[in-house]
């Protein structure tokens, strides 16, 4: 064999090596034992149970008989029977679960699971505050009577209705009062005359009309309040920072809205009988990028009963009056599979205040 013939004999004998090394690392060292579980979150005497899978290699070995699963908790440790990849929680508590699988290489151990059990979920009977979207204009001759329509109801439904009112450029005339996120809303719901408005972000428009808002808002009302809201707020050094708290009575994905809104704003209006006019619940911001609003949960559902938390930091405009500034904040939920969300609940309160769950007594 000559030089050449033999230099190539080798390169062939050294790939075929490598790709055999290769192959046969799925067998070898680098095989991990993954654990998961089909939920981290349980309550006790639930009749539910925490399944895990584990996969070796992409075969799942959850109920192998050289499976086995251990936990730790505050109480101590204890090992399930091999096979058994189920866990009913009798103590709540943290548990910390880890898994062994024994192969004819000798035993491998997985990742850590972390399961939280908390006692049975609590369902309660939270009241009910619907979110007014309004869309007006200083330009808009007709927007007065909507705005008289929305304070009449609002009186009649003493903190049941949040209002938050976008303010646009409208009849060739520009509003001071219109926010970057006016934009978005308005093409969210197909603003084109003024004035309109929108309970609980749902596609039904209503009419200044106060029978029709009247009516709507009873319908509104009448709905059941699929989640508690809590908000918290504080102002520093020209930013604010809220943190909401939401609890569901359902399974469910959420997500939310915060509005920073100001009163008592002295402009010009048309249509208005009264001069100076009054402009009130302006919204200033909103914080997020969305009309969908921000995920709680990192976008998966909550468990019924549990608390979420999650928070959000904006700058105020030194034009702002903030003493006449509130924060309302709306829990959002889907009726079509995620495409759109509506408004299950809402609360407000003082900017640097705060207000707690709203429960029917």
């Amino acid at each position: 064999m000559n030089s050449t013939m033999r230099a190539f004999h080798i390169s062939v004998l050294t790939v075929l090596a490598l790709f055999s090394l290769s192959c046969s690392g799925n067998g070898g060292e680098d095989m991990v034992l993954e654990l998961t579980a089909d939920r981290t979150v349980i309550h006790t005497g639930d009749g539910n149970a925490v399944t895990f899978s584990a996969m070796y290699g992409g075969e799942d070995v959850s109920t192998s008989p050289d499976f086995r699963l251990s936990w730790t908790s505050e109480d101590g440790a204890s090992d399930l029977e091999p096979g058994v990849n189920t866990f009913s929680p009798e103590t709540e508590g943290t548990y910390v679960f880890t898994a062994t699988y024994s192969t004819a290489g000798g035993t491998v151990t997985s990742n850590s699971v972390e399961i939280t059990v908390t006692p049975e979920p609590v369902i309660r009977d939270y009241a009910r505050q619907i979110l007014a979207m309004q869309f007006t204009s200083v330009g808009c001759v007709n927007c007065p009577a909507m705005s008289t329509g929305l304070k009449t109801v609002q009186g009649e439904n003493p903190g049941r209705v949040n209002v938050v009112s976008f303010h646009q450029f409208y009849g060739n005339v520009a509003d001071p009062m219109e926010c970057e996120m006016t934009s978005l809303f308005t093409s969210r719901f197909g603003v084109t005359g003024l004035p309109q408005c929108y309970l609980d972000m749902r596609p039904e428009k209503v009419t200044a009309d106060i029978s029709d808002l009247r009516t709507s808002v009873g319908e509104a009302l009448g709905r059941k309040a699929a989640s508690g809201l809590a908000v918290e707020s504080s102002v520093s050094e020209g930013k604010v920072s809220v943190t909401v708290r939401i609890t569901s009575n359902e399974s469910a994905v959420f997500r939310y809205l915060i509005f920073l809104v100001e009163d008592g704003i002295e402009y010009m209006q048309y249509g208005a009988d009264e001069s100076p006019y009054i402009h009130n619940n302006v919204v200033r911001s909103v914080l997020s990028t969305s009309s969908n609003g921000e995920r709680v949960n990192s976008g998966n559902p909550l468990m019924e009963g549990v608390e979420y938390t999650s928070s959000r930091t904006s700058a105020l405009d030194d034009s702002w009056n903030a003493d006449n500034m509130r924060i309302v904040v709306a829990s959002l939920v889907s009726e079509d599979d995620g495409m759109t969300y509506i408004c299950a609940n809402s609360v407000s309160c003082p900017l640097g205040g705060s207000a707690g769950y709203d429960l029917n007594e």
